[in-house]
């Protein structure tokens, strides 16, 4: 066994994140409860646990900025009061492991674009697998049932799936160059489509209760983008 000492330089310093939707003045009573409470169960400030904070201010569109924020500095965990703060946090956390996610995906190594595209497709079927939550998106869940009553919500859920979209279009605006220069669609409009179709397609699984309507979807969604496109067949094609 170690010393002492070198137990407590081995010691992780815990980091958490507060997502506060007011200001420190007005949550002070709260915060100063928390920090107590993890004091209790042995953790000092500065030496076992530090924390991140950032204030909305009471403007609940501020939200996605800040969690994405918190999210970046990779705490051990977020710690918000309210509904809009927690499902914003929710979110951004969310956002950044899809990000991760699709970022390290195989297909992205492809050379042609349009083989990039049809890959996306083809991984986000292969990942359709497992209890509905595991490939369904948290972001279409939330905002479908939040997008009246918490704009806050549908603020971040439109910002993370537009800036996921936004990946996508690039590999659409490249093959279009390539295979469709003179087509009237948008890269961008295209991207958004393969969006609703895939949040459409979860939809359906969950009213399934399985992943095999949402393969299909996906199916038809791969055979409409090569249409699209005028490059001659593959043999895989």
């Amino acid at each position: 066994m170690g010393t002492r000492r070198e137990c407590a330089a081995a010691r992780k310093v815990v980091k958490v994140g507060y997502l506060g939707p007011s200001s420190p003045t007005l949550e002070r009573v709260q915060v100063e409860a928390f920090k107590q409470r993890l004091h209790e169960l042995g953790l000092v400030e500065g030496k076992d646990v530090i924390y991140l904070f950032r204030w909305a201010e009471g403007n609940d569109a501020r939200f996605p900025m800040l969690a994405s924020e918190l999210v970046e500095l990779k705490p051990d965990a977020i710690v918000t009061t309210g509904t809009p703060g927690t499902a914003v946090a929710a979110a951004a956390h969310f956002s950044q492991m899809a990000e991760r996610l699709f970022g390290d995906a195989p297909y992205r190594q492809l050379a042609d674009p349009l083989d990039r595209l049809l890959g996306y497709i083809d991984f986000r079927t292969a990942i359709l697998a497992g209890p509905l939550p595991q490939f369904t998106c948290l972001l279409g869940t939330m905002v479908q049932e939040a997008y009246d009553t918490h704009p806050a919500i549908r603020r971040a859920c439109d910002t993370y799936i537009s800036a996921h979209a936004a990946d996508v279009a690039k590999d659409i605006a490249a093959a279009k160059a390539l295979y469709a220069p003179e087509a009237e669609w948008s890269a961008q409009s295209l991207a958004l489509y393969t969006q609703a179709v895939l949040q459409g397609a979860f939809v359906l699984a969950k009213s399934k209760g399985g992943p095999e309507v949402a393969r299909d979807c996906l199916a038809h969604l791969r055979r409409y983008l090569l249409q699209l496109f005028h490059r001659p067949p593959t043999k895989e094609e």
